[in-house]
């Protein structure tokens, strides 16, 4: 992974998620959000969007890629890596 998500450690993050979503999880931690609605509101999205998505019963959309790209530092690579959890 790139420099932008080397502060980020997954050990840090699991106390706060209940999932192993690193792409959720890296949002949240990095922009101080505290639950599916915070994060929901920060994408842009509803919370039961952001549900499917950590569920895994709902692929990254193009759309959602995009929302991410723009709304955070990461690029579309880094999205992509962290929704597949490498």
């Amino acid at each position: 992974m790139t420099a932008d998500l080397k502060g980020y450690n997954k050990a840090r993050v699991r106390p706060q998620v209940d999932d192993d979503n690193l792409l959720l999880g890296y949002i949240k931690w990095r922009y101080n959000l505290k639950n599916d609605l915070q994060v929901g509101d920060f994408l842009i999205t509803s919370p039961a969007e952001i549900s499917r998505l950590r569920r895994g019963s709902k692929g990254l959309s193009h759309r959602m890629i995009i929302v991410i790209y723009d709304r955070t530092d990461l690029s579309i690579e880094q999205i992509r890596e962290l929704y597949k959890g490498e």
